[in-house]
């Protein structure tokens, strides 16, 4: 495939798409949060992540198996049929466990009173939304077709939006409409995109299915426990902070949730792409290329987070009132916690990315199984009363987004350290220390000449839009001074300025 698009452009292809694709995003989800309301838009974050949980556990790593063998070299149609027809009887499965073999009162303990019929819809909708059309999305990143996937990606995305408001309009938006549209939306998006996005194989691999049973076996064993022990994590987590916490924290949680997935946008859009080039640099045993791919990417995706921080924590109630009104600005102080999250968690991405690329899968289902260990219990103790036999702080939203940070902070630094002894490679652990405290620091003496030119009498708006302006030039001002902290070197920079200049003056 010579004459693919470069790393770099199909990374700023994806990028570009997932800055309009998640704005497109947020926007639906605000226009669901304040059509909702705070009640139910709680039910909506519950149910989502909820069969969330059930959907990976059902994958059984396969996924992972699936998009680390297409990026290693080019597969048939054989090999793809193959796992579409997997995906295929994992849904039915699932449809079939939720829908018809669990007892009612199953469904109401583990669904909080949520009627069957909603609770298989909204498993059909993630499925299709996070399963399904995440395959299509890996398809075009493995065949180097990014640009494309990621043009339909924005397209769904402004469908989505689009249909959301003609309900609102129409009185018609209701947890059973919303999860109607999204199965309906991707399901098209995947049976009209396939043949647009993905370039099979010239040739058929002359495998068997019992070879590729093994083949997917082999890779994907070490992940069973894992995804079982995910499953109760993750629903684990949804569900008490649900029944401690309500509906009304859950909408808290999910919400600011939705807000600090901004942080993401860069891992987001280097994620494939990223793990693609390893995989295959792996495979040809260039070794240099994939440590520069990654110690680069880390650096560079820990800076992002941490702008996103710096430019949104000091301002997280007026956000909320700003975007979703008064009944949601209780939420700021988790909103302001969860900000930091998505550093951390793009961070682990991209070493998780490394070791599944390398088939280095018994070191991060390890590191991940021992956070989720140490999760469980962790969430009982931040969401359970205290009036309990066992007592809790009952600190609802607030108490979860505070485990998820530190948890996370801990596991991830626990994952490059790991990373760094198996490769050989340094452990920058200060990097983190200070790119976050550069960023936060700008962050808030920026709030603070805001509020001395409120203080003055200034219109507020002007001078929070000049409080941003100055903080962005400062940091961007550091990113020059210390190309570092992008992960980028001085003649990196310079080679991009000269390339901008380039294009302007042609």
């Amino acid at each position: 495939m010579a004459d693919s698009p470069s790393i770099r452009t199909r990374f700023v292809a994806t990028f570009a798409a997932s800055v309009v694709r998640t704005a497109l995003s947020f926007a639906a989800s605000v226009v669901l949060a304040r059509g909702l309301g705070v009640e139910q838009y709680g039910e909506f974050a519950f149910l989502v992540a909820s069969v969330a949980a059930l959907r990976q556990v059902l994958d059984l790593g396969t996924s992972n198996a699936f998009f680390t063998f297409m990026s290693q070299r080019p597969r048939g149609p054989r090999f793809v049929g193959f796992y579409v027809g997997w995906q295929v009887l994992q849904l039915a499965v699932a449809v079939l466990i939720v829908g018809a073999l669990l007892p009612s009162r199953w469904i109401e303990v583990l669904w909080q009173r949520n009627p069957r019929e909603l609770v298989a819809l909204a498993l059909i909708a993630t499925f299709m939304q996070q399963q399904a059309f995440a395959t299509l999305m890996q398809l075009g990143d493995a065949a180097r077709t990014t640009i494309r996937a990621q043009l339909l990606n924005v397209g769904v995305a402004a469908v989505q939006l689009g249909v959301t408001l003609v309900l609102l309009a129409l009185d018609a938006l209701t947890l059973r409409s919303i999860f109607v549209l999204i199965a309906a939306q991707y399901l098209a998006a995947f049976v009209a995109g396939f043949a647009w996005i993905w370039r099979p194989a010239p040739q058929e691999d002359p495998v068997s299915g019992r070879t590729l049973i093994a083949e997917y076996a082999r890779y994907s064993a070490p992940f069973v426990p894992y995804l079982v022990l995910g499953f109760l994590y993750h629903f684990g987590d949804s569900w008490m902070l649900r029944h401690f916490g309500g509906a009304q924290d859950t909408a808290y949680y999910g919400i600011a949730n939705q807000i600090s997935m901004a942080g993401l946008l860069v891992t987001n859009a280097i994620y494939t792409v990223l793990w693609k080039e390893i995989a295959e640099a792996s495979h040809r045993g260039d070794f240099a290329k994939v440590q520069s791919l990654y110690t680069r990417t880390v650096r560079f995706v820990l800076l992002v987070g941490a702008a996103v921080c710096g430019a949104f924590i000091p301002w997280s109630a007026e956000i909320l009132r700003i975007l979703l009104g008064e009944q949601y600005v209780p939420g700021a102080p988790v909103l302001a916690l969860l900000l930091v999250y998505p550093v951390y968690s793009g961070v682990g991405q991209i070493g998780g990315a490394l070791l599944l690329a390398t088939g280095r899968t018994k070191l991060h289902t390890l590191i991940g199984g021992l956070s989720m260990v140490v999760g469980i219990p962790a969430t009982y103790l931040a969401l359970a009363s205290p009036d309990l036999a066992v007592p809790g702080f009952g600190l609802g939203a607030l108490g979860l987004a505070l485990k998820m940070v530190l948890l996370t902070v801990v596991t991830v630094n626990l994952l490059l350290w790991r990373i760094a002894r198996a490769f050989g490679w340094p452990y920058h652990w200060a990097d983190q220390i200070v790119i976050l405290g550069i960023a936060i620091g700008l962050g808030w003496a920026a709030r603070g000449l805001a509020a001395l030119g409120i203080g003055s009498g200034l219109p507020p708006l002007p001078c929070a839009a000049a409080a941003l302006l100055a903080y962005a030039a400062a940091l961007g001002l550091a990113v020059w001074k210390l190309p570092s902290l992008a992960g980028l070197s001085r003649s990196d920079l310079n080679g991009m300025i000269a390339a901008l200049r380039g294009r302007r003056i042609a």
